[in-house]
């Protein structure tokens, strides 16, 4: 994590290319009020999982795509099909539509 607050990821979808995708100070403070117990002082201390890695990224991904900020991997088509080669990630906003 940077001292700005930002963790930069570089995501992989299966069969594509990588992407880079920048999780803010927002994405952060997002992911530490989905659940008791987080926080980014966590990962100083080693005691982020790599889940909460992958919820952290999967947050910035849909704030920029949200924005209008992220494009899509070539190969994929729409953000529901990036969602499927991503399911590694589960979030409260599963059920909803996009």
């Amino acid at each position: 994590m940077s001292a700005r607050g930002t963790i930069t990821f570089e995501i992989t979808p299966d069969g594509d290319k990588p992407f880079e995708v920048v999780a803010t100070s927002r994405d952060l403070a997002r992911w530490e009020a989905m659940g008791k117990g987080r926080s980014v002082a966590s990962f100083a201390t080693g005691g982020a999982s790599m889940q909460d890695l992958y919820q952290i990224a999967w947050l910035a991904m849909s704030r920029r795509h949200e924005a209008g900020e992220l494009e899509l991997p070539d190969g994929v088509e729409d953000w529901k099909s990036l969602r499927e080669l991503c399911d590694f990630v589960t979030n409260e906003d599963e059920g909803e539509d996009e």
